[in-house]
């Protein structure tokens, strides 16, 4: 499957200052999960396939990209989180807290620009599942707890 937004989109759209990654820290995998978790089940299997295959290029660049970016964002936070912990940048407890405040706002920040582009996205949203970063801070706070050992 083509990817509807490249690592370089990504890293301007969601990573922007003082949050600034490069492109290469962009894993394209990541960006098939998020594409496959957060935008498949909102457009549907025609509607996606479609636009991997080139059409409606205002349509993506204008209503898919930029929340597709925060959501790659999103999932690429657990990986950022375990950089900062490994090169002890701050302490675990402070890392997991910020972590959570991060994720929850870029989340937020996705479903705000899908829900101004279309309303009726809200609704089909809440019929799958939110996933929480309980289960992530549980981890980052045992890492801490390990590494401060």
């Amino acid at each position: 499957m083509e990817l509807l937004v490249t690592p370089a989109q990504v890293a301007q759209m969601a990573f922007r200052a003082p949050d600034f990654i490069s492109p290469d820290a962009v894993p394209e995998a990541t960006i098939l999960a998020a594409q496959q978790k957060f935008v498949r089940p909102v457009l549907g299997d025609g509607l996606l396939d479609t636009l991997c295959g080139g059409a409606y290029p205002e349509f993506l660049a204008d209503f898919v990209q930029p929340p597709l970016a925060l959501y790659v964002k999103m999932l690429m936070l657990p990986s950022l989180a375990d950089l900062v912990l490994a090169n002890d940048f701050t302490n675990g407890t402070a890392a997991a807290t910020q972590y959570d405040v991060v994720l929850t706002g870029n989340e937020t920040q996705g479903n705000v620009v899908l829900d101004a582009k279309d309303p009726a996205i809200t609704t089909t949203r809440q019929i799958y599942k939110k996933t929480t970063s309980s289960t992530t801070k549980a981890i980052l706070l045992q890492k801490a707890a390990w590494s401060s050992r």
